[in-house]
């Protein structure tokens, strides 16, 4: 078995940097969290070669601006990936692809994976929750803007930045003086959210 030299590794990696970069970009305006590479080397692959097939013609110009292989490389590998990540972070962000599905009813599968995330990510900074734990005890609390709810699948933890209490005439009053509180994921059964 003959090993690539370090010419073929790094044209290897010049190939699927732009599908890198694109997915990890778009990854992370779908779920926060960055795709694991040895995971996604296929689709890493099949987004540079879409990528390339685009973007392609457009660096190799016959009649166009003559680049230094330098700047060329910069550009195609990293530049233009990163502006298309960005473009498409703002897609899903914007939920622009729904709203043209939409037009031309056409039903989509949704982008966020669980209720979890998608309650989350949809809460207003302020909003108050209430957490139940598989022991019955409640967690009263404010998820302001340092408030942080996992997204992970592996563990769905919770970090309330303003700790509350709920009075015996129901009246919700900050704990004072003024905490925050982390609940892991396996010891929630609800969370409520008003």
């Amino acid at each position: 078995m003959e090993f690539p030299d370090a010419k073929h590794v790094s044209e290897l990696l010049q190939l699927i940097t732009p599908g890198i970069i694109i997915t990890a970009l778009r990854a992370r305006a779908i779920s926060g969290i960055a795709p694991d590479l040895k995971d996604k080397v296929l689709e890493f692959g099949i987004v540079s070669v879409i990528y390339g097939a685009l973007a392609g013609p457009i660096f190799h110009d016959p009649h166009g601006q003559a680049l230094s292989p330098t700047v060329w490389a910069l550009l195609y590998s990293l530049a233009v990936p990163f502006l298309v990540g960005i473009i498409l972070a703002y897609i899903v962000a914007y939920r622009v692809t729904y709203g043209a599905a939409e037009l031309i009813r056409l039903p989509l599968a949704h982008h966020i994976p669980t209720a979890w995330d998608y309650t989350f990510s949809a809460l207003p900074s302020g909003a108050f929750i209430l957490v139940t734990l598989s022991d019955g005890t409640t967690i009263p609390g404010r998820m302001s803007k340092n408030s942080f709810a996992s997204s992970s699948g592996d563990e769905r933890d919770l970090l309330i930045e303003e700790l509350w209490q709920i009075d015996g005439d129901k009246a919700w009053t900050k704990v004072e003086p003024a905490r925050s509180v982390l609940i892991c994921g396996k010891d929630i059964r609800l969370v409520e959210v008003y």
